[in-house]
């Protein structure tokens, strides 16, 4: 029973660890001004906004600062857009990001939550492996010498646990190799599950994630009135959406790849 959930544990850490490395890599790409600006430059932001590029970057940092910080301040200032100086962001624009920095601040507790859960399973599991890998010696029968025949020499102290640790050493890197390989596997088939839904429809699942984690239309921008629509396009999302995902499955390859070493490393040692 101890060994079945200490591979849940060591499940269940992986796949927290799986969880928190795409998650912050959303939150990452999310909140990189550089990246955000080579993006507005591709595509035409200045044109697009009627903002000088000293204004495209003006609003790109204070977008950032806004989703970093959880304070919309920084968007109320005016600037020169098409040659006239006026608000840069609505009241309707401001409102929908304090809606979109409340998700930030929301993320960034969920990341703080999934690395504690990653160290209180993976913990877990070094508890309940901690007897098996740790086999007592009074367990093993005790054999004693006839009449006559003189006692064995006594093995030196350390001896024992020197020919233990090589085997306990090698079963817990193939159990930690084992794990890593499922719960990436795992992650990796529900992810790219996920991944080829958005690129058949990326529309259809921008519209879909919108209405799952706001409870207003505040998202819905008019390009005629909306600055931000125009600063922020749907190819701007699909690029950095592309991105993420990215940068969010390199991790469980990465841990897909260090199970299978763990496991031959393990398998040697027994």
């Amino acid at each position: 029973m101890r060994a079945r959930w200490a591979r849940l544990f060591r499940l269940l850490a992986v796949l927290a660890l799986m969880a928190f490395w795409a998650l912050g890599a959303l939150h990452g790409v999310g909140t990189d001004g550089d990246y955000h600006l080579s993006l507005h430059r591709q595509l035409g932001a200045s044109q697009a906004t009627g903002l000088t590029w000293d204004g495209v970057e003006r609003a790109t940092r204070a977008l950032v600062q806004c989703l970093k910080t959880g304070d919309t301040a920084p968007l109320s200032y005016e600037d020169q857009v098409y040659g006239a100086v006026q608000p840069v962001f609505n009241e309707r624009e401001i409102a929908h990001m304090v809606d979109v920095a409340a998700l930030f601040v929301l993320l960034r507790q969920v990341l703080w939550a999934l690395a504690a859960a990653v160290l209180a399973f993976a913990l877990l599991s070094l508890v309940l492996d901690r007897g098996k890998a740790n086999p007592s010696q009074d367990a093993a029968p005790k054999r004693f010498p006839h009449p006559g025949q003189s006692p064995s020499p006594v093995a030196p102290a350390g001896s024992h646990a020197a020919a233990c640790s090589a085997p306990a050493g090698g079963r817990a890197l193939r159990a930690w190799g084992k794990a890593l390989v499922g719960g990436a596997a795992l992650f990796l088939g529900l992810a790219g599950l996920l991944a080829l839904i958005c690129a058949l429809d990326f529309n259809r699942a921008f519209i879909a994630f919108h209405h799952l984690f706001f409870t207003n239309d505040l998202w819905l921008l008019d390009p005629a009135t909306d600055l931000m629509i125009r600063l922020l396009p749907e190819t701007f999302f699909a690029q950095v959406a592309g991105r993420a995902a990215l940068l969010a499955l390199l991790g469980p390859a990465g841990a897909l790849v260090l199970g299978v070493l763990l496991n031959r490393i393990g398998r040697k040692r027994l």
